[in-house]
């Protein structure tokens, strides 16, 4: 086996998550939050820490934010205080009849009867997919160069992370498979580059984080041998936004604006 970098990640999991994203925005749409008013809007989630180290489902609220405890939480969430607590959270179960239902106490969130099949269908695909049992299990890889340096990949997100220790600075690149689009960002008061940019999607992840499943997934991906285009930028703006943009043979990175 060869070393494996952020590049052959993202290209040979791209599709993948895109399809599993897809399949979670559809059970959002499956659930009403029509008799909570305090609900602004949910998401679903994979929790790959599930009851008997299965995964199962997270629905996530967002509360509307004319409620300033929601406010509070944000803020906390915004500078690293606070995750999202119990309340945020409910996870999907099913009674003995096979309808889902969402542990949540704190809010109103529920699968109305007419969408029950539907819902049960996509949450099955959803868990029980291979790549979801296999590869989501383990969502993190650190690079075999730089320890504090790593790669997260879920349905919605990808995410690297670099970490320049001795200047204190972090630098992200987020890679959204379903928006097709990225965003660069680091500390204010330190440079983003097209280098800076090229050597995070080359980072070297470490072997121990790849067992036969991922490997066998990104040796037989078609999109792994893409090119990945990369425009030319040197900027003291600390946020980047991107367009993706792929065709056969290519993926290209284009510039949408800086923040």
């Amino acid at each position: 086996m060869g070393e494996y970098t952020v590049r052959d990640v993202i290209l040979s999991t791209k599709d993948k998550l895109e399809e599993l994203d897809i399949k979670l925005n559809r059970l959002r749409e499956l659930t009403s939050t029509q008799f909570d008013k305090k609900v602004a809007d949910i998401r679903y989630a994979i929790n790959y820490m599930g009851k008997n180290n299965k995964p199962d489902l997270h629905c996530i609220v967002t509360k509307k934010d004319n409620y300033i405890m929601s406010k509070i939480k944000k803020l906390k969430i915004y500078i690293n205080l606070k995750s999202y607590g119990t309340d945020e959270i409910g996870t999907v179960v099913r009674d003995n009849n096979g309808d889902s239902y969402i542990l949540n106490q704190n809010y109103y969130v529920y699968v109305p009867a007419g969408y029950q099949d539907e819902f049960g269908k996509v949450e099955d695909e959803i868990l029980n997919d291979g790549f979801t049992l296999n590869f989501l299990k383990d969502y993190y890889f650190f690079s075999s160069e730089h320890p504090s340096d790593n790669l997260y990949i879920s349905p919605s997100l990808i995410n690297v992370r670099s970490t320049d220790i001795r200047n204190d600075c972090v630098t992200k690149l987020e890679f959204y498979p379903t928006l097709h689009q990225a965003k660069l960002e680091t500390i204010k008061g330190y440079e983003l580059s097209s280098d800076l940019l090229e050597k995070m999607i080359n980072m070297p992840l470490h072997e121990r984080y790849f067992d036969d499943y991922k490997i066998k997934t990104i040796e037989s991906s078609p999109a792994r041998n893409k090119k990945i285009i990369i425009p030319t930028f040197n900027t003291e703006n600390c946020c980047i936004l991107f367009d993706v943009e792929e065709s056969n043979k290519e993926i290209h990175l284009v510039k949408k604006k800086y923040i």
